[in-house]
């Protein structure tokens, strides 16, 4: 009898030993597990899509980034308040891809022998330019095209838009003459280059 209660006291121990090598083992693997953690790693630096418009700090680049800043805000206020007073009418600004003039005569063209254009490039996220883009563009078109049309000195043959640049093309007699009144017309305010075609 006291050989039997003997051999069940050794079973019970060594069943109690193997459970706490188990509990022993599983305990190791948790606080292996624990201090082996490793966060996601740093999430990778992007580049700025602005530094397409122009360098950091220069005025492209502030506008482009001032644009983006002002379409979160409107994004945010939309997206948390459902009111109507949010609700904003869209402006659509219909601009030709294309738009070319039919009439020119011989003689204009003998009158007006020197080529020049004037280019607005603009950023976006798409190849078109933004609503605001293009309603300041047709702004600009209607300060420009009347002031170097007087008195026959230029005429509008072409508009073209293409990916991030819309280009006016004119046909003039005195290319020095288009820039100072165009300039004098625009008064600085509009991002425009000017330049002879078939200029650098």
């Amino acid at each position: 009898m006291v050989i039997e209660k003997t051999q069940c006291f050794l079973q019970l121990s060594r069943m109690d030993t193997h459970n706490r090598l188990r509990l022993l083992a599983l305990a190791s693997l948790l606080l292996v597990g624990c201090s082996s953690y490793k966060p996601y790693p740093p999430k990778a630096v992007e580049r700025d899509p602005c530094l397409d418009a122009g360098p950091v700090k220069s005025q492209a680049f502030d506008r482009c980034v001032a644009d983006r800043e002002a379409r979160q805000k409107v994004a945010l206020s939309a997206l948390l308040d459902d009111g109507p007073s949010h609700e904003k009418a869209l402006v659509i600004v219909d601009l030709d891809e294309e738009h070319c003039t039919k009439s020119l005569s011989p003689a204009e063209e003998q009158a007006l022998p020197l080529s020049v254009i004037v280019s607005w490039k603009f950023s976006s996220e798409t190849a078109l330019p933004t609503p605001e883009d293009a309603a300041r563009m047709k702004k600009m078109e209607a300060l420009l095209l009347p002031a170097i049309q007087e008195k026959g000195l230029a005429k509008w043959l072409c508009t073209i838009t293409s990916e991030h640049q819309r280009e006016w093309l004119f046909l003039t007699r005195n290319h020095e003459d288009f820039f100072t009144q165009a300039r004098t017309a625009l008064n600085g305010t509009y991002p425009i280059e000017m330049r002879v075609n078939g200029a650098p």
